[in-house]
């Protein structure tokens, strides 16, 4: 394959008698997976893995395309930083005291934010405080709306990562 990085990840679906699912992708740096006796993954992905499936919105493939096009998450800083490098930040324009905001910047990685941006929808049907966030900017561009809950979801996804505890739905009382 020359020069293509790979990793690969078994996703286990053991439902009513289901086999171990296989998840084949053949594009450069993301999840290429066999069989569950071929795949050797470090313990560290494996927890990842589990980490990111805890998340609300975020499944077995979305987390396997956040590894293998991300990495480990502990190596970006802050979430400003990630949420630049994902595209889920504000782009600005400055010069001298003129400053102007863009909405999200476009130089980003696309497919991460397109990740977020799907996972965001299902994130505000599974969980109660991602709802009410979005219902509380209701009335504005739906766009607009569905890219502040995927950055609300990139951020708590950085801190599920940095805290190794699994993600815990919240309840509005």
């Amino acid at each position: 394959m020359g020069g293509r990085s790979s990793l690969c990840i078994s996703i286990g679906a053991r439902d009513a008698g289901q086999q171990d699912a296989e998840l084949q992708v053949h594009r450069p740096g993301a999840a290429r997976c066999l069989h569950k006796d071929a795949c050797l993954l470090s313990k560290a992905l494996q927890e990842g893995l589990l980490s990111f499936k805890s998340i609300p919105g975020i499944g077995g493939i979305v987390a396997c395309g956040i590894i293998c096009e991300l990495g480990d998450l502990r190596r970006f800083n802050s979430i400003k930083h990630l949420a630049g490098y994902v595209g889920l930040a504000p782009g600005i324009h400055q010069s001298g005291d003129n400053q102007k905001s863009t909405g999200i910047t476009m130089r980003a990685h696309r497919l991460m934010r397109s990740y977020f941006i799907e996972a965001s929808w299902q994130a505000i049907r599974t969980d109660p405080i991602m709802q009410a966030y979005y219902r509380r900017h209701l009335g504005k561009n739906v766009k607009s709306i569905i890219i502040k809950v995927a950055r609300k979801l990139l951020n708590r996804t950085l801190a599920v990562i940095k805290t190794e505890t699994p993600y815990a739905i919240g309840v509005i009382e």
